[in-house]
């Protein structure tokens, strides 16, 4: 599943509930809260596009980093 589907679900069934929160591709994050950014990364199977991984994650802003990295986070749900 692409980035922009997940965007527009995520848009409809994700946004509306949880307020402060903002969808970008395939991230719902919450706008950086003092030295934190918080959110959730939706990811697609590399075998199959029908099956979508969550994961909840903490990024500290004041470590200097180009890109998210996932060092405090965790996988949602079951395998």
């Amino acid at each position: 599943m692409k980035g922009s589907v997940i965007e527009r679900l995520a848009r409809k069934h994700l946004l509306p509930v949880l307020p402060g929160f903002e969808a970008r591709r395939s991230l719902v994050y919450r706008r950086p809260l003092g030295y934190f950014l918080c959110g959730l990364s939706f990811d697609t199977s590399s075998f199959t596009s029908s099956r979508i991984f969550v994961e909840a994650f903490v990024q500290p802003l004041f470590v200097s980093e180009e890109g998210l990295w996932y060092a405090f986070g965790l996988r949602l749900g079951d395998d």
